[in-house]
Protein backbone atom coordinates (compact mmCIF):
# COMPACT_ATOMS: atom_id res chain seq x y z
CA UNK A 1 0.00 0.00 0.00
CA UNK A 2 3.14 2.32 1.27
CA UNK A 3 3.94 2.30 -3.05
CA UNK A 4 0.70 4.48 -4.10
CA UNK A 5 0.92 6.75 -0.31
CA UNK A 6 2.25 9.85 -2.03
CA UNK A 7 0.07 9.85 -4.74
CA UNK A 8 2.63 7.97 -7.35
CA UNK A 9 1.38 5.52 -10.03
CA UNK A 10 -0.53 5.62 -13.50
CA UNK A 11 -4.15 6.26 -13.59
CA UNK A 12 -6.19 3.16 -14.45
CA UNK A 13 -9.33 3.13 -16.36
CA UNK A 14 -11.64 1.85 -13.62
CA UNK A 15 -15.61 1.99 -12.88
CA UNK A 16 -17.44 5.05 -11.94
CA UNK A 17 -16.52 5.51 -8.18
CA UNK A 18 -13.35 3.62 -8.53
CA UNK A 19 -9.83 5.10 -7.73
CA UNK A 20 -6.95 2.56 -9.62
CA UNK A 21 -3.75 2.89 -10.05
CA UNK A 22 -0.58 1.13 -11.96
CA UNK A 23 3.23 1.65 -10.98
CA UNK A 24 5.80 -0.33 -13.70
CA UNK A 25 9.37 -1.12 -12.50
CA UNK A 26 11.41 0.77 -15.27
CA UNK A 27 12.07 -0.20 -18.66
CA UNK A 28 10.05 -3.17 -17.67
CA UNK A 29 6.43 -3.84 -19.06
CA UNK A 30 5.85 -7.63 -18.20
CA UNK A 31 5.96 -6.64 -14.16
CA UNK A 32 3.93 -4.07 -12.77
CA UNK A 33 1.98 -2.83 -9.30
CA UNK A 34 -1.85 -2.13 -9.11
CA UNK A 35 -3.77 -0.76 -6.41
CA UNK A 36 -7.14 -0.07 -6.07
CA UNK A 37 -9.58 1.13 -3.90
CA UNK A 38 -13.66 2.01 -3.36
CA UNK A 39 -16.25 2.60 -0.45
CA UNK A 40 -18.91 -0.28 -0.20
CA UNK A 41 -22.59 0.21 1.74
CA UNK A 42 -21.75 -2.58 3.99
CA UNK A 43 -20.08 -3.55 6.98
CA UNK A 44 -16.57 -5.02 7.86
CA UNK A 45 -17.97 -7.98 8.47
CA UNK A 46 -20.16 -8.40 5.71
CA UNK A 47 -17.34 -7.24 3.43
CA UNK A 48 -15.27 -9.41 4.35
CA UNK A 49 -17.61 -12.70 4.65
CA UNK A 50 -18.04 -11.87 0.26
CA UNK A 51 -14.90 -11.23 -0.41
CA UNK A 52 -13.83 -14.47 1.67
CA UNK A 53 -16.17 -16.63 -0.59
CA UNK A 54 -14.68 -16.96 -3.53
CA UNK A 55 -16.75 -19.54 -5.42
CA UNK A 56 -19.93 -17.14 -5.36
CA UNK A 57 -22.07 -17.12 -8.19
CA UNK A 58 -21.42 -13.24 -7.99
CA UNK A 59 -18.09 -13.43 -8.31
CA UNK A 60 -17.98 -15.81 -11.71
CA UNK A 61 -15.85 -13.70 -14.67
CA UNK A 62 -16.69 -14.25 -18.50
CA UNK A 63 -12.43 -15.35 -18.93
CA UNK A 64 -12.69 -18.21 -16.19
CA UNK A 65 -12.09 -21.31 -17.21
CA UNK A 66 -11.52 -22.82 -13.60
CA UNK A 67 -12.51 -21.53 -10.14
CA UNK A 68 -11.68 -23.76 -7.34
CA UNK A 69 -10.90 -24.31 -3.46
CA UNK A 70 -8.52 -26.90 -3.36
CA UNK A 71 -7.51 -27.14 0.58
CA UNK A 72 -9.39 -25.64 3.28
CA UNK A 73 -7.16 -26.48 6.16
CA UNK A 74 -8.90 -23.77 8.64
CA UNK A 75 -11.27 -21.26 8.47
CA UNK A 76 -8.50 -18.41 8.18
CA UNK A 77 -6.72 -20.57 5.65
CA UNK A 78 -7.57 -21.58 1.72
CA UNK A 79 -5.42 -22.69 -1.19
CA UNK A 80 -7.25 -21.15 -4.44
CA UNK A 81 -7.13 -22.06 -8.16
CA UNK A 82 -8.20 -20.36 -11.13
CA UNK A 83 -7.41 -20.49 -14.81
CA UNK A 84 -7.93 -17.50 -17.26
CA UNK A 85 -8.74 -17.37 -20.66
CA UNK A 86 -6.82 -14.91 -22.79
CA UNK A 87 -6.63 -13.45 -25.98
CA UNK A 88 -5.84 -16.02 -28.85
CA UNK A 89 -2.48 -14.22 -28.94
CA UNK A 90 -1.57 -15.13 -25.72
CA UNK A 91 -1.80 -18.84 -23.88
CA UNK A 92 -3.71 -19.21 -20.99
CA UNK A 93 -2.66 -18.29 -17.27
CA UNK A 94 -3.28 -20.47 -14.74
CA UNK A 95 -2.63 -18.96 -10.98
CA UNK A 96 -2.36 -21.35 -7.56
CA UNK A 97 -2.00 -19.28 -4.11
CA UNK A 98 -2.78 -19.44 -0.57
CA UNK A 99 -5.17 -17.11 1.11
CA UNK A 100 -5.20 -16.05 4.65
CA UNK A 101 -7.04 -13.79 6.76
CA UNK A 102 -6.67 -12.14 9.88
CA UNK A 103 -8.16 -9.54 12.29
CA UNK A 104 -7.13 -6.06 12.66
CA UNK A 105 -7.82 -3.15 14.71
CA UNK A 106 -9.72 -1.39 12.29
CA UNK A 107 -11.33 -3.97 10.54
CA UNK A 108 -9.60 -7.46 8.33
CA UNK A 109 -6.77 -7.69 6.36
CA UNK A 110 -6.37 -10.26 3.38
CA UNK A 111 -2.78 -11.75 1.85
CA UNK A 112 -3.07 -13.94 -0.69
CA UNK A 113 0.95 -15.54 -2.15
CA UNK A 114 1.39 -18.04 -4.69
CA UNK A 115 2.08 -21.49 -4.01
CA UNK A 116 3.35 -24.90 -5.70
CA UNK A 117 1.40 -28.33 -5.43
CA UNK A 118 2.00 -31.64 -6.75
CA UNK A 119 -1.91 -31.98 -7.07
CA UNK A 120 -2.50 -29.26 -9.37
CA UNK A 121 -0.11 -29.34 -12.86
CA UNK A 122 -0.25 -26.91 -15.16
CA UNK A 123 -2.67 -27.55 -18.62
CA UNK A 124 -2.19 -27.56 -22.04
CA UNK A 125 -1.22 -24.36 -23.62
CA UNK A 126 -1.46 -22.64 -19.61
CA UNK A 127 1.78 -20.58 -18.76
CA UNK A 128 1.66 -20.92 -14.71
CA UNK A 129 1.87 -17.19 -13.35
CA UNK A 130 1.84 -15.68 -9.81
CA UNK A 131 -0.45 -13.90 -7.97
CA UNK A 132 0.51 -11.60 -4.62
CA UNK A 133 -1.89 -9.81 -3.44
CA UNK A 134 -3.12 -7.90 0.02
CA UNK A 135 -6.85 -6.82 0.34
CA UNK A 136 -7.48 -4.01 3.86
CA UNK A 137 -10.73 -4.33 4.82
CA UNK A 138 -11.17 -0.95 6.91
CA UNK A 139 -14.63 0.04 8.81
CA UNK A 140 -15.23 3.62 8.39
CA UNK A 141 -18.72 3.82 10.19
CA UNK A 142 -20.97 0.58 11.14
CA UNK A 143 -22.29 0.38 7.59
CA UNK A 144 -19.86 1.83 5.57
CA UNK A 145 -16.45 0.13 4.83
CA UNK A 146 -13.48 1.11 2.40
CA UNK A 147 -11.20 -1.59 0.42
CA UNK A 148 -7.83 -0.99 -0.36
CA UNK A 149 -6.24 -3.68 -2.72
CA UNK A 150 -2.86 -4.20 -4.15
CA UNK A 151 -1.50 -6.91 -6.53
CA UNK A 152 1.59 -7.77 -8.06
CA UNK A 153 1.84 -10.24 -10.67
CA UNK A 154 4.11 -12.07 -12.69
CA UNK A 155 2.18 -13.67 -15.47
CA UNK A 156 5.06 -14.79 -16.76
CA UNK A 157 6.98 -14.62 -20.00
CA UNK A 158 6.99 -11.34 -21.83
CA UNK A 159 3.68 -9.78 -22.69
CA UNK A 160 2.58 -6.70 -24.28
CA UNK A 161 1.87 -3.67 -21.81
CA UNK A 162 -1.80 -3.90 -23.22
CA UNK A 163 -2.06 -7.37 -22.12
CA UNK A 164 -0.79 -6.38 -18.61
CA UNK A 165 -3.01 -2.91 -18.51
CA UNK A 166 -6.40 -4.93 -18.98
CA UNK A 167 -5.20 -8.09 -17.05
CA UNK A 168 -4.48 -5.54 -13.92
CA UNK A 169 -7.72 -3.79 -14.60
CA UNK A 170 -9.36 -7.07 -14.32
CA UNK A 171 -8.22 -8.04 -11.29
CA UNK A 172 -8.51 -4.86 -9.46
CA UNK A 173 -12.07 -5.17 -10.52
CA UNK A 174 -12.67 -7.11 -7.29
CA UNK A 175 -13.33 -3.64 -5.29
CA UNK A 176 -15.99 -3.21 -7.60
CA UNK A 177 -17.46 -6.76 -7.37
CA UNK A 178 -18.10 -5.68 -3.63
CA UNK A 179 -19.39 -2.23 -4.12
CA UNK A 180 -21.76 -3.66 -7.08
CA UNK A 181 -23.07 -6.53 -4.54
CA UNK A 182 -24.01 -4.50 -1.51
CA UNK A 183 -25.49 -1.91 -3.50
CA UNK A 184 -27.61 -3.47 -5.35
CA UNK A 185 -29.27 -5.26 -1.93
CA UNK A 186 -30.06 -1.51 -0.97
CA UNK A 187 -34.01 -0.15 -0.91
CA UNK A 188 -34.14 2.38 1.35
CA UNK A 189 -32.27 5.00 -0.38
CA UNK A 190 -30.63 7.90 0.90
CA UNK A 191 -27.87 10.64 -1.15
CA UNK A 192 -25.04 8.58 -1.10
CA UNK A 193 -27.30 5.88 -2.81
CA UNK A 194 -28.23 8.28 -5.52
CA UNK A 195 -24.11 8.94 -6.60
CA UNK A 196 -23.96 5.58 -6.46
CA UNK A 197 -26.53 4.81 -9.17
CA UNK A 198 -25.23 7.25 -10.90
CA UNK A 199 -21.72 6.04 -11.31
CA UNK A 200 -23.20 2.58 -12.55
CA UNK A 201 -25.40 4.48 -15.24
CA UNK A 202 -22.44 6.02 -16.56
CA UNK A 203 -20.38 2.48 -15.87
CA UNK A 204 -20.10 0.23 -18.87
CA UNK A 205 -21.32 -3.61 -18.52
CA UNK A 206 -20.74 -6.46 -19.64
CA UNK A 207 -24.93 -7.25 -20.96
CA UNK A 208 -24.44 -4.13 -23.18
CA UNK A 209 -22.37 -5.90 -24.99
CA UNK A 210 -24.59 -8.58 -25.99
CA UNK A 211 -27.91 -5.85 -25.78
CA UNK A 212 -30.88 -7.38 -27.72
CA UNK A 213 -32.02 -6.43 -30.98
CA UNK A 214 -33.11 -3.29 -31.04
CA UNK A 215 -32.21 -2.15 -28.07
CA UNK A 216 -28.94 -0.02 -27.10
CA UNK A 217 -26.35 -0.33 -25.35
CA UNK A 218 -27.22 2.18 -22.67
CA UNK A 219 -30.90 0.74 -22.73
CA UNK A 220 -29.17 -3.05 -21.84
CA UNK A 221 -27.01 -1.17 -19.29
CA UNK A 222 -29.73 0.22 -17.48
CA UNK A 223 -32.21 -2.48 -17.61
CA UNK A 224 -29.67 -4.62 -16.59
CA UNK A 225 -29.01 -2.52 -13.42
CA UNK A 226 -33.14 -2.45 -12.75
CA UNK A 227 -32.82 -6.46 -12.48
CA UNK A 228 -30.37 -6.35 -10.38
CA UNK A 229 -30.88 -3.63 -7.63
CA UNK A 230 -33.44 -4.37 -5.10
CA UNK A 231 -34.12 -0.49 -4.67
CA UNK A 232 -34.63 0.13 -8.34
CA UNK A 233 -36.95 -3.23 -8.67
CA UNK A 234 -39.10 -1.15 -6.05
CA UNK A 235 -39.02 1.77 -8.10
CA UNK A 236 -40.10 0.23 -11.09
CA UNK A 237 -43.03 -1.49 -9.41
CA UNK A 238 -44.58 1.94 -8.67
CA UNK A 239 -42.94 3.85 -11.53
CA UNK A 240 -42.96 1.95 -14.31
CA UNK A 241 -41.92 4.73 -16.66
CA UNK A 242 -38.56 5.23 -14.76
CA UNK A 243 -36.06 2.67 -16.50
CA UNK A 244 -37.12 4.63 -19.83
CA UNK A 245 -36.46 7.75 -17.90
CA UNK A 246 -33.04 7.21 -16.63
CA UNK A 247 -31.75 5.28 -20.22
CA UNK A 248 -32.50 8.94 -21.99
CA UNK A 249 -30.66 10.74 -19.41
CA UNK A 250 -27.55 8.07 -19.53
CA UNK A 251 -27.50 8.30 -22.73
CA UNK A 252 -26.78 12.27 -22.34
CA UNK A 253 -27.55 13.62 -25.80
CA UNK A 254 -27.90 17.37 -26.12
CA UNK A 255 -31.11 17.41 -27.66
CA UNK A 256 -33.88 20.93 -27.51
CA UNK A 257 -35.90 20.33 -24.33
CA UNK A 258 -39.20 19.84 -24.73
CA UNK A 259 -41.88 21.36 -22.34
CA UNK A 260 -43.84 18.40 -20.15
CA UNK A 261 -46.27 19.74 -17.88
CA UNK A 262 -48.16 16.54 -16.68
CA UNK A 263 -48.10 15.39 -13.20
CA UNK A 264 -46.64 12.64 -11.70
CA UNK A 265 -49.64 10.05 -11.86
CA UNK A 266 -49.86 10.92 -15.44
CA UNK A 267 -46.54 10.32 -17.33
CA UNK A 268 -46.08 8.16 -19.69
CA UNK A 269 -43.15 6.33 -21.28
CA UNK A 270 -42.93 8.93 -24.29
CA UNK A 271 -43.53 11.80 -21.34
CA UNK A 272 -40.30 10.17 -19.23
CA UNK A 273 -38.17 10.31 -22.84
CA UNK A 274 -38.87 13.79 -22.85
CA UNK A 275 -38.40 14.46 -19.42
CA UNK A 276 -34.85 12.76 -19.16
CA UNK A 277 -33.17 13.98 -22.54
CA UNK A 278 -33.47 17.41 -20.84
CA UNK A 279 -30.84 16.88 -18.13
CA UNK A 280 -28.28 16.78 -20.76
CA UNK A 281 -28.66 20.10 -21.70
CA UNK A 282 -29.62 21.56 -18.30
CA UNK A 283 -26.74 20.15 -17.66
CA UNK A 284 -24.33 22.13 -20.37
CA UNK A 285 -26.15 25.10 -19.40
CA UNK A 286 -25.33 25.64 -15.80
CA UNK A 287 -22.01 25.94 -14.07
CA UNK A 288 -22.40 22.95 -11.37
CA UNK A 289 -24.87 19.75 -11.48
CA UNK A 290 -26.98 20.62 -8.76
CA UNK A 291 -28.07 24.10 -10.18
CA UNK A 292 -28.63 21.84 -13.67
CA UNK A 293 -30.85 19.86 -11.93
CA UNK A 294 -32.58 22.33 -9.91
CA UNK A 295 -33.89 24.04 -12.74
CA UNK A 296 -34.38 20.48 -14.39
CA UNK A 297 -37.00 20.00 -11.42
CA UNK A 298 -38.48 23.37 -11.83
CA UNK A 299 -38.97 22.79 -15.58
CA UNK A 300 -40.74 19.87 -14.90
CA UNK A 301 -43.98 19.89 -12.22
CA UNK A 302 -43.60 16.01 -12.32
CA UNK A 303 -40.04 15.93 -11.22
CA UNK A 304 -40.85 18.61 -8.44
CA UNK A 305 -43.80 16.02 -7.40
CA UNK A 306 -41.48 13.49 -7.41
CA UNK A 307 -38.45 15.16 -5.08
CA UNK A 308 -41.22 16.02 -2.55
CA UNK A 309 -42.76 12.63 -2.27
CA UNK A 310 -39.17 10.99 -1.86
CA UNK A 311 -38.51 13.94 0.98
CA UNK A 312 -42.15 13.17 2.88
CA UNK A 313 -40.81 8.79 2.45
CA UNK A 314 -37.47 10.06 3.89
CA UNK A 315 -38.83 11.82 6.88
CA UNK A 316 -41.27 9.16 7.76
CA UNK A 317 -39.09 6.81 7.99
CA UNK A 318 -36.60 8.48 10.34
CA UNK A 319 -39.59 9.31 12.45
CA UNK A 320 -40.63 5.38 12.51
Amino acid sequence: MSLFDEGDGKELKMSSGIKGKVKWKPGDNSHAVGFATTTVRASAEQAMAFIWDTEARAKARHDDLEKAVDERPSAHNMLVYNRKKTPNAVDNRDFLGRTLWRKTGSGFEIVSTPESSERRGTPRKTVRGKMTSTMRIVRVQENVTKLEFVIQPDFGGELPAWFMNRSLGGQLARVTEARDYFQALRHEYDAEDGVAIGNLLLSETREEKHHEKGETRVEARVRALFVKNKGLKEVARKYAWMEVMLASVAANKLRPASDCKVKLCNITEKDSKVIGGALASAILANLTAQAAVDEWILRYPAMGELEREYVRERNERKQS
